[in-house]
């Protein structure tokens, strides 16, 4: 068994590829698309946070059903940061500031449940952050 497993505790999504490459490599084909699928991580939930109609608070909606008229974004990524994601999460930033029905002043990233980030994320971000005040 592998270390970390057999005591019952539950690995995280960052400790499974280091699991696998340590534990029966025979059954990365049959173990690896069911990891990524069952999470939701690899088609994460995204949503823009939208100002209230009174103004006390922001309510989630689901990215891309309703038009910015504030000139403010808050954007919430639903799950780490990681190479299944990664172009997910681009095209929906980029999408969300181009085509806003008013011009962007500000974008917010809400990134609570990005408890994780690999390095095709940290490339994903270093392409998006330098775009964005261009953008915006």
């Amino acid at each position: 068994t592998c270390a970390g497993l057999s005591s019952g505790l539950l690995p995280s999504a960052s400790s499974v590829s280091f699991y696998l490459a340590h534990c029966r490599l025979s059954l990365l084909p049959f173990c690896w698309p069911r990891l990524i699928s069952s999470g939701g991580a690899a088609r994460p939930c995204t949503w823009v946070l939208r100002e209230a109609p009174n103004g006390s608070h922001f309510v989630p909606e689901e990215t891309g059903h309703a038009p910015n008229t504030s000139g403010i974004i808050i954007y919430r990524f639903g799950a780490p940061l990681y190479f299944a994601n990664a172009t997910i999460f681009e095209e929906e930033v980029v999408k969300l500031v181009t085509q806003a029905a008013t011009p962007v002043k500000w974008f917010v990233l809400d990134a609570e449940a990005m408890v994780d980030i690999d390095p095709t994320g940290v490339e994903t971000l270093q392409q998006v952050l330098p775009w964005l005040p261009n953008a915006v």
